[in-house]
């Protein structure tokens, strides 16, 4: 019945847990140029970045290459083997990306801490093996593969800024707030509706 809770927990906050961080990226301009700039708008034929309050616009004709950086504080991309991905066709950056979304949206921290909850709830003599047994990497490769699935890299990019934006913020404020709130109401109907 807790491997069932947990399960379910990991799902619900893995969709509906979000919270921002700032990322920047090193952009490789074909004049020989590096940037370190942050990308506040992705379009088909150019970036727009953000320098000191500032936005510069660069065409995709101008960019060599742009290597996105992992946001102020994410996890270690050393946890987790974005490697192995290449063997399905996804590209490393893309693995990369969607390991930053997930923590970027709080999805690891809550699952992390689900699975404490989940040892800190079994009897004292099982927590080690269920710490051994429950690790939140392996989760986390088991959850990329999802999102390539859904996500093109673009999409992702653009999930990431609407989480920074003010909207964004506010969403993930609200949201857990709206989910519990829901539940109630969602009880509430259907007391009514079996009442006779």
């Amino acid at each position: 019945m807790r491997l069932k809770r947990f399960v379910f927990l990991v799902v619900f906050i893995s969709v509906f847990s979000f919270c921002p961080m700032s990322l920047a990226e090193t952009i490789y301009l074909r004049d020989g140029r590096v940037l370190k700039e942050k990308i506040i708008q992705r379009e088909s034929y150019y970036i727009i970045t953000e320098v000191n309050g500032f936005p510069r616009k660069y065409y995709m004709g101008q960019i060599k290459r742009i290597e996105e950086d992992t946001p102020e504080g994410a996890i270690d991309m050393d946890n987790i083997d974005v490697e192995q991905f290449e063997n399905i066709g996804m590209p490393i950056g893309k693995a990369k990306l969607i390991v930053v979304l997930i923590d970027v949206s709080g999805v690891r921290q809550n699952m992390e801490e689900n699975l404490k909850k989940v040892v800190d709830g079994v009897p004292e003599e099982q927590k080690d093996h269920y710490r051994e047994l429950f690790n939140a990497e392996e989760i986390i490769e088991r959850l990329i593969p999802l999102y390539d699935k859904y996500y093109t890299e673009e999409e992702l990019w653009d999930i990431i800024q609407f989480y920074e934006s003010p909207a964004g913020k506010k969403a993930i404020e609200a949201t857990p707030k709206i989910m519990k709130e829901s539940i109630g109401v969602s009880l509430e109907y259907f007391k009514e509706k079996t009442t006779p």
